[in-house]
């Protein structure tokens, strides 16, 4: 058997998870590697938790970061729905986009927190993600918030609606405590947003120098990422040439050839 892990968040912090799944996904998860010749991970973040919790040791461990090329393929899909969104005024353009789950670890509050310190003269806060665990303070924030039309919440959009938001987002904003690795970044960057994101987890692996980083525990922090983002369209298209070439460097090709490369491996170890 080959285990992958996305990440061990249940693991750093109680609050990222809801008490069901806290519950005994260790004891699964333990149960599942001892019967694995090697253990996939999407980032070297994952890997060294795997480690560090002691679900494995370093030589059964596999490194293999995910790719990009699906957001292509579904914002050409969704570019017409956007549109038809964007003319019923559902939308409204310049608009800053956040996609996540409602759910602590994605730091809604903190994110909401820094909306409301920059005023009513920031730009539309359209936040894409169905509902999670914990997450019913925030959603009260959100409601007042559409009510007086600074946020948009959009439980259900499809994936193909956010890629096309991506690549019209004035800002694509991820602010999240910790990921294993980050997908909403690196499909912002593929898209050719300019992004606001964290260093927390993988985000610094998968962001590097193509992204502006904030602090996700500090309102201030975010604000200050935000501000400089939307004041200043020099970085923003600075931001955005170098989001694409990063992107490039993630492949799905790549992550196939990875995966079977040790699927056989392991087949070479069965009796």
């Amino acid at each position: 058997q080959v285990v992958t892990i996305h990440d061990l968040a249940f693991e750093r912090d109680p609050a990222f998870h809801g008490a069901d799944f806290r519950r005994d996904v260790g004891a699964r998860l333990r149960a599942a590697i001892a019967h694995a010749a090697f253990i996939v991970v999407p980032s070297t973040s994952t890997r060294d938790d795997v480690i560090a919790w002691k679900y494995a040791p370093p030589e059964r461990i596999r490194v293999i970061p995910h790719g990009h090329e699906h957001i292509a393929r579904e914002a050409a899909a969704g570019a017409r729905e956007l549109e038809a969104m964007l003319a019923s005024k559902a939308l409204r353009e310049p608009f800053v986009l956040a996609v996540g789950t409602i759910e602590p670890r994605k730091n809604h509050a903190r994110l909401l927190d820094a909306f409301e310190a920059l005023g009513h003269d920031a730009p539309q806060l359209v936040i894409a993600g169905s509902y999670g665990w914990s997450c019913d303070a925030v959603l009260a924030r959100i409601r007042a918030a559409e009510r007086e039309g600074r946020v948009v919440h959009l439980r259900d959009a499809s994936d193909a609606l956010v890629a096309a938001m991506y690549g019209r987002a004035l800002v694509a904003v991820y602010v999240s405590a910790h990921e294993g690795f980050g997908f909403p970044v690196l499909e912002a960057m593929a898209a050719g947003a300019p992004v606001l994101t964290t260093r927390a987890g993988a985000l610094a692996e998968v962001g590097g120098d193509a992204v502006l980083a904030c602090d996700p525990t500090d309102p201030a922090s975010i604000v200050e990422g935000l501000a400089c983002l939307l004041g200043s369209s020099t970085l923003r298209q600075d931001l955005a040439a170098r989001a694409r070439a990063r992107a490039a460097r993630f492949s799905w090709t790549d992550t196939a050839r990875a995966h079977v490369e040790v699927w056989r491996e392991a087949e070479r170890l069965a009796p």
